[in-house]
């Protein structure tokens, strides 16, 4: 009989591996816990820069007076202009270079997508900014309707003892956005976003953050602040580039800038 090319029992068939997905892995940014530690780290590297800023004024201070009022100086110090205006300019490459360094440190998700660092499209841009300007025009107009004054005294004391003006618009209107939006809209609402707390909650969570680090602000401004924080996320989003909130939040502070500086040329 012929003999066939089955395999008799007992005899081993051949092994054939099992099937592996092509489907490409998606990369993912750090997870919830590691991004909360590595903004805790941003966090006190913030402060810690503000307040070397503060222990150089107050050596300056006992330098000129020895018994000059450490209480009342300290007091003053969050409404002075050059303080305010160095203290930005001192945290803000500290804070934009944790942020870049912590985020290139995932090697599961390249730099550009971690942090949106993606040329927006002009149409967003002109879109976003004009939203953000409408935001303003009805914040002033309900401050100016309720008997509020629109510049905060809080500005107008800083914008007053800035001693050199062109640092103070520079460090509120250019370094404070770059250091907040890469912090908030960059790398703290992309570990959000991507956990369980998902991109709605991630958005709400980084704006109430944002919001209560203005407490130099009466409870309405910082709602305020609070609502446009919300736009800011929603805006990185949608448009998946950061420079759109930057260029929001500069939009912010260069017309609240140029409306201090008119109400002190007014006085």
């Amino acid at each position: 009989m012929e003999q066939t090319t089955e395999f008799n029992k007992g005899e081993q068939k051949p092994f054939i591996p099992p099937e592996t997905s092509t489907e490409p892995i998606e990369p993912k940014p750090w997870g919830f816990w590691t991004t909360i530690g590595f903004s805790a780290i941003i966090g006190a590297a913030y402060l810690l820069a503000a307040a070397t800023v503060m222990l150089a004024f107050f050596v300056a201070a006992d330098l000129r007076d020895p018994n000059f009022d450490e209480v009342a100086y300290g007091k003053t110090l969050p409404y002075n202009g050059l303080y305010i205006s160095l203290s930005i300019i001192a945290y803000t490459p500290v804070v934009v270079g944790l942020v870049f360094l912590f985020a290139y440190l995932r090697k599961k998700m390249p730099l550009q997508e971690y942090l949106n660092l993606y040329k927006p499209k002009v149409s967003d841009v002109f879109l976003w900014s004009s939203i953000v300007i409408l935001l303003g025009v009805c914040y002033d107009t309900i401050t100016d309707l309720s008997g509020t004054s629109i510049v905060p005294e809080y500005m107008i004391q800083a914008y007053k003892t800035a001693h050199f003006l062109p640092l103070l618009w520079f460090a509120v209107v250019i370094a404070a956005p770059m250091s907040e939006e890469f912090f908030f809209r960059g790398f703290l609402l992309k570990g959000l976003e991507y956990s369980k707390i998902g991109v709605v909650w991630g958005i709400v969570i980084t704006s109430f953050l944002w919001a209560i680090l203005h407490t130099q602000y009466n409870i309405f401004q910082v709602v305020s602040i609070f609502i446009g924080g919300l736009f800011l996320g929603w805006a990185r989003i949608t448009t998946r580039s950061i420079y759109v909130p930057v260029i929001m939040h500069l939009i912010i502070n260069l017309v609240a800038t140029i409306e201090c500086a008119l109400a002190v040329s007014r006085m």
